[in-house]
């Protein structure tokens, strides 16, 4: 009510002995399911009062619930409301806060009164879950996830909470608001026969197909309005990656055998000091007799062996006389390679 008295003009406002549910949760985090039902119905009769009259909301939040000592609770804050009636001159009006808006009032879309049930049903998720169902590095991030995700499920947070009361949550999350309960005083319904111990018929909400089936990577969530990437297009490339390097690896050690030769891998190597780099002479030399033996010291010609695999015709290299390299003997079971024109 506001009044006047005088030149003064003056609203006058309950005065509520309490604190706002943001607060209650910044402090227990998480409500009991008794407790969390309780507040949501109570929130939903203010709504539903509110949507008779023609006014939506559009800020449903914990921040504007109020929560007396004896468990009686406020919806608060109607200034950004609108009338139902109201033309919407924008289709790029956004109004509300980002975490709790429905995902048509994202998109600028006209909101109803389906949109203030579906934030207030985020609330009751929050106050079950202690957090909200949707991830991301922004507010933009997680305010675009709604749009092309569905809600994580309560019970993966909370197991404590009834399969029916997640299902009449998810119901109430779903993002086509033609498949959410119509009314607050629908949901408040639901909530009550929940709470009553009866059975409530509630039916998952059906999975959206196309883009909005896609969820975007929580490492990196998408920008608004930019289409969902491909989900495991990385882990295949590198899953190809590493077959493509097994395979190379494979392949430069089947050469390594061929060039080595059997007596190596059967043990016929010698010490650790054969396996040192041999030099190889520093004059120039022309091409070698195969498969000769090496002669004592000091030698004229230098093996070099036979390749044992080749495709061409083997030619009959002639031996000529070569400078007085120093020769060095090639230890049993590696391959001496001396340099050629």
């Amino acid at each position: 009510d506001t009044e006047d008295e005088g030149d003064r003009r003056y609203i006058v406002m309950e005065f509520i002995d309490g604190r706002s549910l943001k607060e209650y949760l910044d402090e227990v985090a998480i409500l009991d399911e008794r407790d969390a039902v309780d507040v949501t119905i109570q929130v939903a009769d203010a709504l539903e009062y509110g949507h008779q009259a023609g006014i939506i909301h559009c800020d449903v939040k914990p921040g504007n619930i109020l929560v007396d000592r004896r468990g009686r609770a406020k919806l608060v804050d109607f200034g950004i409301a609108r009338l139902a009636t109201q033309t919407w001159a924008m289709a790029t009006t956004v109004l509300g806060t980002a975490a709790y808006m429905a995902p048509e009032n994202v998109e600028g879309t006209r909101p109803d009164q389906r949109s203030d049930v579906y934030s207030l049903a985020l609330v009751l998720y929050e106050m079950l879950a202690g957090r909200l169902p949707f991830e991301g590095e922004s507010v933009a991030a997680v305010t675009a996830q709604r749009l092309v995700r569905d809600p994580i499920p309560l019970r993966r947070f909370n197991s404590e909470v009834s399969p029916q009361l997640e299902r009449i949550i998810m119901r109430a999350l779903a993002r086509d608001p033609a498949e959410r309960p119509q009314s607050a005083a629908e949901f408040g319904d639901l909530l009550r026969r929940h709470a009553s111990g009866a059975p409530v018929g509630v039916a998952a909400p059906t999975p959206m197909m196309g883009p909005q089936t896609q969820a975007t990577r929580r490492a990196r969530p998408a920008p608004m309005g930019a289409p969902p990437r491909r989900r495991g297009g990385g882990f295949w490339a590198a899953l190809a990656t590493i077959i493509i390097a097994l395979a190379l690896f494979a392949l430069a050690f089947g050469v390594t055998v061929a060039l080595i030769g059997d007596d190596f891998l059967q043990g016929g190597g010698g010490d650790d000091d054969d396996a040192e780099t041999i030099d190889t002479p520093t004059e120039e030399a022309t091409e070698e007799a195969p498969t000769a033996e090496p002669t004592e010291p000091p030698a004229t010609e230098t093996a070099t062996p036979e390749p044992t695999e080749t495709a061409t015709p083997e030619p009959t290299p002639e031996a000529t006389d070569t400078p007085d390299p120093t020769a060095t003997a090639c230890p049993e079971g590696f391959v001496c390679v001396t340099a050629t024109p």
